[in-house]
């Protein structure tokens, strides 16, 4: 007799071998599922690629269109800027009568020569008709040499030596390459410019200056003449010949505005100072309608110098206002001109036309690594490394999310910026 407790059950064969095969049958199907799976998704990441959408909600502009079908944003901005323009309502085309062409940007004869035909520009100003601004070479030299002359200008307290004083006024070529009390005295001298633009100054008190004043009354009255016009359009240079990125265009008008606002400020402190305060007038509120020229562009760039003409209004119309020799008449015309100055051009404006276009033609050439008329990808004209867009070749971007997304998120940038108040404005941010 067998005790319970040693009693076996065994499994039968068959059950075993049938576990078994189920278990490797399962198995066999998910890793298969798996293999599928992981060479789908190679094929997506390594050589899959979405073809980008021309619609409002990626591109945002469906004309005109490139020789690849692409959008050209330059051509586009182009166009829109020139619409309703002429010679006669443009106040480019005074300004770039008063301006020298190769200030900052440094536009060469081709270049400049498209801008004139484009506007209108007949005959091409030369070089020598222009404004010489006052911090120029020669102006600055002649300057500091000349209040060396006069004992009004020291370095740490001494007079400069003579030696100094020569190497300055033969100086050539780079301040950057004077030592000594040469270099310091080129420092000194600048803060002085600075305070004439801001501050009445006469005639005897700063000679040279007033010889720059008289000098270049021609191209600062151009200005001046140039600020009563309603419109304002310079095109790129670039944007005329090559239509390339947006980010290689330039704005060398706008490179050479700051100098041309100094020097009407500077003029207008001159004027004041020697009892000629209509004249002074005419040269600030000239300030104030240019800021609002060059502000009404489609760039935060255009934005941002409107606000610095502004501000070097904003000094020279204090001290005109506090000088204390105006007539009530005078100070009631300052009041009626300030009054009637609409505001300057809203940023929503430039966040929804040049920042957005600037923004949608990167993402698109970094999407089809476009070259056109350059031996450089266009990745590395705006700053991004090679390593970086390798990287981005290799796997797939749904690069039309990209620009629909972006331009969601301009949109809402767009209607922050055109709330009423600040509190608004930063609430719509946040």
């Amino acid at each position: 007799m067998h005790d319970a407790t040693e009693t076996t059950v065994s499994t039968p064969k068959k059950k075993k071998y049938r576990l078994l095969y189920w278990f490797l049958g399962t198995a066999g199907t998910i890793g298969f599922i798996g293999i599928v799976l992981f060479i789908l998704f190679l094929w997506q990441l390594l050589v899959g690629k979405n073809k980008i959408v021309i619609s409002p909600q990626t591109t945002h502009i469906t004309a005109p269109l490139r020789a690849n079908g692409m959008p050209n944003y330059a051509q586009w901005l182009l166009e829109n800027a020139r619409k309703g323009v002429t010679a006669e309502n443009n106040a480019a085309v005074l300004l770039w009568q008063a301006v020298p062409p190769d200030t900052d940007m440094e536009l060469d004869e081709k270049e400049f020569a498209f801008i004139c035909d484009e506007l209108g520009i007949d005959p091409v100003p030369a070089k020598e008709d222009c404004l010489q601004g006052v911090d120029d070479m020669e102006t600055f030299v002649r300057l500091a040499t000349w209040l060396c002359e006069q004992r009004r200008l020291s370095v740490d307290g001494r007079i400069p030596t003579a030696q100094a004083i020569a190497a300055l006024a033969s100086l050539e070529g780079n301040p950057w390459d004077l030592g000594g009390d040469a270099n310091e005295m080129w420092f000194v001298t600048d803060p002085i410019v600075e305070q004439a633009a801001s501050r009445p100054w006469p005639s005897e008190g700063i000679a040279p200056l007033a010889d720059w004043a008289r000098k270049n009354q021609r191209p600062l009255d151009l200005l001046v003449a140039a600020s009563r016009r309603p419109r304002f359009y310079s095109p790129q240079p670039r944007s005329l010949d090559e239509q390339l990125l947006i980010t290689n265009l330039r704005l060398p008008l706008l490179g050479a505005g700051r100098d041309a606002a100094s020097a009407l400020s500077i003029r207008a402190m001159w004027h004041l100072y020697e009892g000629r305060a209509d004249a002074a007038w005419e040269d600030i509120i000239a300030l104030y309608r240019l800021a609002r020229l060059f502000a009404s562009g489609e760039s935060l760039i255009n934005i941002l110098i409107g606000t610095s003409f502004d501000g070097i209004a904003h000094w020279a119309c204090q001290s005109y206002l506090g000088s204390g020799v105006l007539t009530a008449e005078q100070a009631r015309r300052a009041e009626r001109d300030l009054n009637a100055l609409p505001n300057l051009s809203s940023i929503a404006n430039a966040i929804n036309r040049g920042e957005r276009m600037l923004y949608l033609d990167t993402v698109i050439n970094l999407a089809t690594d476009r070259v056109e008329g350059d031996a450089r990808a266009p990745s590395e004209e705006i700053g991004i490394p090679p390593k970086v867009t390798t990287g981005l070749r290799l796997v797939k971007i749904d690069w039309n999310f990209v620009l629909s997304e972006g331009n969601r998120l301009y949109d809402r940038a767009v209607a922050a910026a055109e709330l009423p108040t600040r509190a608004a404005r930063q609430a719509a941010f946040a």
